[in-house]
């Protein structure tokens, strides 16, 4: 689940390099069994710079954990300026940790 996961997020992420200024929000709902209980989840993410942004939200209500992350790329055309290559490369560091983050139950 978690590569796959990755992968589409990735893949998100290589679509916004080739076509400017796209925006993706995938959502994922889990429900856990009853008897079992959710300890932790992964902590809220904001990145945002001029024209990248992302957010990853984590939402726990009883047994039911939403996670939703929006990517927003806001580049003006395919070809990225060094300063914006850095930003990308920032933004796939961070990503990539958040989407192998973990959810704590017993």
């Amino acid at each position: 689940m978690r590569n796959n996961l990755a992968q589409r997020l990735w893949s998100v992420v290589l679509l916004a390099v080739i076509q400017p200024s796209i925006a993706a929000t995938p959502e994922y709902v889990y429900q856990f069994p009853k008897n079992m209980q959710v300890l932790a989840v992964p902590r809220n993410l904001h990145f945002k710079h001029d024209i990248l942004s992302y957010e990853a939200t984590y939402q726990l209500k009883g047994n039911t954990l939403t996670v939703k992350r929006t990517l927003d790329d806001r580049s003006p055309g395919p070809i990225c300026t060094p300063a914006v290559s850095i930003e990308y490369q920032k933004m796939a560091t961070i990503l990539s940790k958040n989407t192998r983050a973990q959810v704590v139950y017993r």
